[in-house]
């Protein structure tokens, strides 16, 4: 995965600049969650997995700890409804008044809806575009946690 996401990855100097990633809760599918982290982490973001996260353990990560952004994976059509909703309740709990939220994944390649209807900030299927995107929302220099303290070198993975 490592050797893959090397060859895929922009590279940028070292940021504070915080996401979370995470499939949407009842998401099987992580493989491509976990490139992306990899691709994030090379682009000078502090990455932190939550692989299996609920609901309730989304909404308690994006309010004990600070976070300029919360990337969610949606695999299956079927996670859609209600997204708009999921995304304005994070957004309510989050301890950073500027969280930014990413979603993307194979979901929004099958839909016919338009993409502008889930109150994220960032709708994206391709992970290059998503990382530039993402730097675009939140520069280095407006990051909202800029003086707190970044996830250790290395993908942060919390695995339960």
């Amino acid at each position: 995965m490592r050797r893959l996401a090397s060859e895929l990855a922009v590279t940028s100097q070292r940021t504070t600049r915080r996401l979370l990633l995470a499939p949407v809760p009842g998401e099987q599918h992580t493989f491509g969650l976990f490139v992306l982290a990899e691709m994030f982490l090379r682009a000078g973001w502090a990455t932190l997995v939550e692989p299996a996260a609920t609901w309730e353990e989304l909404h308690h990560d994006v309010a004990t700890q600070q976070f300029d952004a919360i990337g969610l994976s949606v695999g299956s059509e079927r996670m859609l409804e209600g997204m708009a909703g999921s995304v304005a309740s994070l957004r309510s709990a989050s301890r950073s008044p500027d969280l930014r939220v990413f979603l993307g994944g194979w979901a929004f390649q099958a839909t016919r809806e338009p993409l502008d209807g889930y109150g994220a900030d960032l709708v994206e299927t391709d992970a290059l575009a998503a990382i530039a995107k993402a730097d675009l929302l939140c520069p280095r220099h407006d990051c909202a946690v800029s003086s707190y303290q970044s996830i250790p070198e290395g993908l942060g993975i919390n695995s339960g």
